[in-house]
C-alpha cells in the first residue's frame, strides 16, 4: 500500500469507529447535552433542598424553644396574695407563646416543608442514578456500548421526564440558590452549563440578586445594607491603597 493511501485508510477506520454500534460524534454529543442539563438540575435541586432544610430546621427549633419556655412558665406559681398580679402576667405570656407556637406550626404546615423536602430528595435519588448510567455509557469505548437504538429506547423517556419534572422552586428561592452556587461554590459550577460556556451568566446572577434583595427600604435596613456598603467601600479603598503601594515598590 502506498504512503498516499494510508491517510484515507485511517480516516475510513476512524469513521467506522465513530459509527460502531450506531454511535457517532453527533449522537455522543447529544447524550453529553442530556447529561449537562441533568447535572444542572441535580446541583440546583441539591442546594435547594438544603436551603429548605435550613428554613424548616429554623422554624422547628423556634417551636421547640417556645414550647420549652411555655412549659417552664406554666410551672411557676405565686401563692402570695401580694404577687397575684404576676400570675396574671404569666398567664398572658403563656397565651402569647402558645399563640406563636400555633401560628408557626400552621405556617410550616401551609408551606409544606416536609413534603417538599421529601419530593426533592426522591428526585435527587432518581436523577443521580440516571446521570451515573448515562456517564457510564459515554465514558466506555464505543465497541463496548449497547446499540444506540437500544440506548435511545431505554433512556430517552427517562431523560425527558427528569429534565421536565424538576421540583418547582419559587422565583426568589431560585435566585437565592443560584446566587449561593455562583458566589460561594464556583469550584462546583464552573464546569457545568451554562456557567462553563457563558461568563455573563455568573455576572447577571450576582448583580440581579442584589437588586432583588435590596430593592425595598425595609429590606435594606433588615439586612444592614448601608453598613455593608460602608464596609465594602473601606475594603476596596484599602485594597486600592495596598495595590498602589505595591506598584510603587
Amino acid at each position: 500500500m502506498s504512503g498516499e493511501d494510508q491517510p484515507n485508510v485511517r480516516i475510513n477506520i476512524q469513521e467506522q469507529h465513530d459509527e460502531y454500534n450506531g454511535w457517532n460524534r453527533q449522537k455522543q454529543q447529544m447524550v453529553r447535552n442530556w447529561i449537562d442539563k441533568l447535572i444542572f438540575n441535580q446541583v440546583v435541586s441539591y442546594f435547594y433542598v438544603f436551603l429548605l432544610k435550613k428554613i424548616e430546621n429554623r422554624w422547628a427549633w423556634m417551636v421547640i424553644v417556645l414550647s420549652a419556655v411555655t412549659s417552664t412558665i406554666a410551672l411557676v406559681q405565686f401563692k402570695d396574695e401580694d404577687y397575684t398580679y404576676l400570675n396574671d402576667i404569666l398567664k398572658v405570656l403563656i397565651t402569647i407563646f402558645t399563640l406563636m407556637i400555633t401560628l408557626i406550626a400552621s405556617w410550616m404546615k401551609k408551606q409544606n416543608y416536609i413534603e417538599r423536602i421529601g419530593t426533592v430528595d426522591k428526585y435527587l435519588q432518581k436523577i443521580n442514578k440516571l446521570i451515573a448510567e448515562l456517564e457510564a455509557q459515554v465514558q466506555i469505548d464505543p465497541t463496548n456500548r449497547i446499540q444506540y437504538s437500544t440506548f435511545l429506547e431505554k433512556y430517552r423517556n427517562f431523560v425527558s421526564e427528569h429534565i421536565c419534572d424538576m421540583p418547582l422552586i419559587n422565583p426568589r428561592a431560585w435566585k437565592e440558590t443560584m446566587y449561593i452556587l455562583t458566589k460561594y461554590y464556583p469550584e462546583m459550577v464552573l464546569d457545568i452549563e451554562p456557567w462553563r460556556s457563558n461568563p455573563q451568566w455568573s455576572e447577571n446572577i450576582l448583580s440581579t440578586y442584589h437588586k432583588l434583595k435590596y430593592r425595598h427600604f425595609l429590606s435594606k435596613i433588615k439586612s444592614c445594607y448601608y453598613c455593608l456598603c460602608m464596609c465594602i467601600e473601606k475594603e476596596e479603598e484599602y485594597e486600592g491603597d495596598y495595590d498602589a503601594q505595591t506598584s510603587m515598590v
